[in-house]
């Protein structure tokens, strides 16, 4: 799933012990760069409703309390399922 939002900057998370699959919060948000090479069918310019220049971001579900969380206060979060390989 994923967010819109601006962003201002963009880090390399390689060398980050935090960048796998295992999570130690319910949750985890960081930025979506690969949206225009894997889902590009999101995209405004593809018919979809994501533009890319303002920023793409990506929310983690990792564990039942972030589901609760995201269904209780996640309602304004325009969301997609994507692969997590697309965005790790």
């Amino acid at each position: 799933m994923f967010q819109r939002m601006s962003q201002k900057r963009h880090y390399d998370a390689g060398g980050c012990p935090y960048a796998q699959r295992q999570r130690v919060g319910d949750i985890t948000i960081g930025d979506y760069w690969g949206v225009q090479k894997y889902d590009p069918q999101l995209l405004v310019e593809q018919g979809g409703t994501i533009n890319s220049k303002e920023g793409v971001s990506c929310l983690l579900i990792n564990t039942e309390r972030g589901q609760h969380l995201v269904e209780k206060y996640g309602a304004k979060i325009e969301s997609y399922p994507v692969e997590f390989s697309n965005i790790a």
